[in-house]
């Protein structure tokens, strides 16, 4: 039977490679692929696949379809049955597979965030993504390829903008859990620590300082990560940024900002004496400046209280 589906599967990868933007006609090769894919137990078939370049042929078609749903559905279910094996998964990620999908879910959120997706739902589409980057994050090639991909900050910031979306939240989470070993931890908070050095009320300055306090927050919450981020300076960090923040003018970048670093510190609690974290928050201004999350988590801290949820 292989035999049979060798030449369609090389003429699809080639049809694909060469027509991204030929959406309707796209749909039936990707299909076929997306078939062949799905039997995980083919060695052969998904070798062939592999062989053919279709990881490389359907990653590519992400970026010219990223507004277009269904195109992205067909390239997407494409690479996540090819992820099913680990043979697959490690193909994706040697044959750079993974950037890909990890920009083209940056590019759909933030469409989401500004109302530009035209009512299309991209909702499954990003399972699928998650799903992809899940099996990915299984193999040894495949966490070195994330990692180095920046999928724990990436995955970190759609998930500030999707934070309704439970089924996307568990998803996300679970990729994460696999690629936050103990050097990954103290990677992220030395970045921390050096982004907090030179801080400036600047937009771009700031947005990407909050990338950075989110990520370490959120991957605080998981095992003993909060003591690996604290003796590398995490806490000093948290504390460095509020206190900086107190006297710039208020923007909705810093609003931002001063959020992720207070909740993030609330997070952190444990490792962190009470007197220093008045001596953080007191110049933080009014409540007014502070969104509702971040209030609640200085009034719950300073009680003495169990932080809540990032």
């Amino acid at each position: 039977m292989l035999d049979n589906v060798l030449p369609r599967i090389d003429l699809a990868v080639e049809f694909v490679r060469n027509n991204p933007k030929a959406r309707d006609e796209l749909k039936y090769a990707l299909r076929l692929l997306g078939s062949v894919a799905a039997d995980r137990d083919n060695s052969k078939a998904n070798q062939a696949l592999v062989e053919a370049g279709v990881v490389e042929a359907c990653s590519g078609v992400l970026k010219p379809n990223v507004s277009h749903q269904p195109t992205c559905k067909e390239a997407m279910k494409v690479l996540k049955n090819l992820s099913q094996s680990t043979d697959g998964s490690n193909a994706i990620a040697e044959h750079g597979g993974t950037k890909p999908v990890l920009i083209a879910l940056d590019k759909i959120v933030d469409a989401e965030s500004a109302n530009a997706t035209e009512n299309q739902d991209f909702s499954g589409v990003i399972l699928d993504m998650c799903t992809t980057l899940e099996n990915v994050s299984k193999t040894k090639a495949g966490r070195k390829r994330l990692n180095k991909d920046k999928c724990v900050e990436r995955l970190v910031s759609a998930m500030a903008e999707r934070p309704g979306d439970d089924e996307f939240q568990r998803a996300a989470n679970r990729v994460i859990a696999n690629l936050v070993d103990n050097e990954t931890v103290k990677e992220l908070t030395l970045d921390l620590v050096e982004a907090t050095k030179d801080v400036k009320n600047k937009r771009k300055i700031l947005n990407a300082l909050t990338k950075k306090l989110r990520t370490v927050a959120l991957v605080a919450q998981i095992g003993n990560n909060a003591d690996i981020i604290t003796k590398h300076g995490g806490v000093d960090a948290y504390v460095n940024v509020i206190t900086k923040l107190a006297g710039f003018k208020n923007t909705e970048a810093k609003r931002k900002c001063l959020d992720a670093a207070i909740n993030g510190l609330g997070l952190l609690t444990k490792k962190v004496d009470a007197k220093t974290y008045r001596a953080a928050v007191r110049g933080v201004g009014v409540r007014e400046s502070l969104s509702p999350s971040a209030f609640e988590r200085i009034t719950f801290t300073l009680r003495g209280r169990e932080s809540l949820p990032l």
